[in-house]
């Protein structure tokens, strides 16, 4: 190689290394802006719950069983209905497989 040659590569290669290096200067920026945007929707939840930390109320014992027992029997109540959509799905299959 001759002395001109190689320093048309070697000018080659630090404009590559350049390109590439702005390349990733740019997504680390990118990357560095959306945590930014993330981290300013973090803060903004956390300052509204810090607003909402006074409007939170003492539950009595009582509440607590009584929203237990609703649960149950809204749990139960789905049981139930599961049971009968079952019945219904083996009812409608069998009078197609007698056709």
């Amino acid at each position: 190689m001759t002395n001109v040659t190689l320093h048309e590569e070697t000018i080659k290669q630090l404009v590559e290394t350049s390109i590439l290096s702005q390349k990733t200067t740019l997504a680390l920026v990118k990357s560095v802006s959306d945590l930014s945007l993330r981290i300013d929707k973090l803060v903004t939840m956390f300052e509204k719950a810090a607003e909402n930390v006074d409007k939170i109320k003492d539950v009595t014992r009582e509440e607590i069983e009584d929203i237990t027992k609703r649960l149950q029997e809204v749990i139960q109540q789905n049981k139930d209905l599961a049971n009968g959509l079952l019945s219904l799905n083996n009812y409608t299959r069998s009078k197609l497989l007698q056709k």
